[in-house]
This record gives structure tokens, sequence and C-alpha cells, in this order.
């Protein structure tokens, strides 16, 4: 089979279109397709990946509904319900499987009795903000760097390549666990809130992977240059 008909059936054989047969030549006539489009009736056509997009899907909308639910008092993360904890047993929630019941679905917190639903539910908004943003930030900084590494050869390709060698070489979460207390301290200085505001915690966040995550980017973009200019 050539690359073209391997191109133009789906998995197991059978055409990406459905009801339409091979001709003669067992060939599709969709040969006409873009790369793009044979993508998209390859993902379309696998159950898994269908699946694995409404996860991400109802998890996007999760996250930009909770802030409105907790702006209209319909997730209450920050209310402390004392009353719900057994204080003789070191802040214990009282009643079985972690204090879960009809107005707390998943329970609440040990010790602070906040409403572990509310608090999860919130934190999809913070997880995903700053990941999309820290990738942002690492695909413009790769972009920039990759396309003028390709473009330019020479001195400044190689010294972006050792740019891209020394960011590599560090160790990225311990990086981000060992300088958290300083970084978070340091922001706390010039952005609004304390230390202990999801202000500073995120663009500390953001900003450590954001500067340790181009490379790969890069190092893509510079391939990709350098096969367009021969």
């Amino acid at each position: 089979m050539s690359m073209q008909e391997s191109q133009l059936e789906g998995f197991g054989g059978t055409p990406l279109i459905p009801g339409e047969e091979p001709d003669d030549s067992g060939m599709n006539k969709v040969a006409g397709l873009s790369p793009t489009q044979l993508a998209v009736i390859r993902f379309r056509r696998d159950k898994g990946s269908m699946i694995a997009l409404a996860v991400v899907i109802l998890y996007g909308v999760a996250a930009i509904l909770a802030p409105i639910l907790v702006r209209v008092g319909v997730l209450d993360p920050y209310s402390l319900h004392q009353n719900l904890l057994d204080v003789s047993l070191g802040g214990i929630p009282k009643t079985h499987f972690g204090g879960v019941s009809a107005h707390h679905l998943l329970g609440v917190e040990p010790q602070t009795g906040r409403d572990t639903l509310a608090r999860l539910w919130y934190g999809t908004t913070f997880s995903l903000t700053i990941a999309l943003t820290a990738t942002l930030v690492a695909i413009t900084i790769g972009t920039v760097l990759g396309i003028v590494s390709g473009i330019s050869g020479g001195w400044v390709d190689a010294t972006i390549g050792r740019l891209i060698d020394l960011t590599l070489s560090f160790p990225q979460t311990l990086m981000l666990l060992a300088l958290s207390a300083t970084g978070v301290a340091l922001a706390a200085k010039y952005l609004p809130g304390s230390s202990s505001d999801p202000l500073p915690n995120g663009f500390y966040e953001v900003l450590v992977l954001g500067l340790f995550g181009w490379p790969g980017v890069a190092r893509l973009i510079r391939g990709q240059v350098l096969s367009l200019r021969e």
C-alpha cells in the first residue's frame, strides 16, 4: 500500500469517509483532501479522542463558570464550617466520609471546614489559567527565538542553541519547588496581595513554567525554518 493509500484509509483499513468505497485502484475519491481535513476525519472516527475532547470541553466550561458561580453565591470556597468539625479530634469532620452531605457533596476540609467540591471546582479555574498562560509564554518565546535562530544562522544560531541546552539542563520541577518561597515573596512586593494570595503565586508559576518550557518549541520552529530555507 502506498503512503497516499494509507492516509486515505481510517483505522482498521476502512475508508475515512463513511459510505465511500475504494475504486478499482484501491484509492478513495477523496484525494483532494488537505492534511488538516484528513487529521480531522481521523480524529472524529476515533472514539477515544472524541471522549477526551468532551472531557476537555467539560473542564473548560467548568473553569469558566466557576468564578461566576462564586460571585452569585452558588459556590462558596471560602466559608469556614467549624460546626461540622470535631475539635476534640483535631478538626476532623464529624460525619462519615469526610463530612459528605447534601450540602457538601464531597465533604469538607479537615481543620478549616471549607467545602471540598467548591475548592476543587474553583481551583480548576486557577489551574487552567496558569497552564494556558504559561503555554502562551513558552510558545511566544520559543517561536521568536526559533525563527531568529533558523533565519540568522552563524553565531546567532549557535548562541541560541547553547541557551537552549543550558535551559534544558535545569530541572524545572526542582527549580519550581526550591525557589517558590523566594519567588512568591518577590512577586508579592510588586503585585497586589500577599504571599498567600493567588496572584503572586500564579505569577511565579507562570514565570517558571514559561521560562523553562520554551526550548522544545524553539527547536521545532528552528527545524521548520531550516527546512523551508533549504
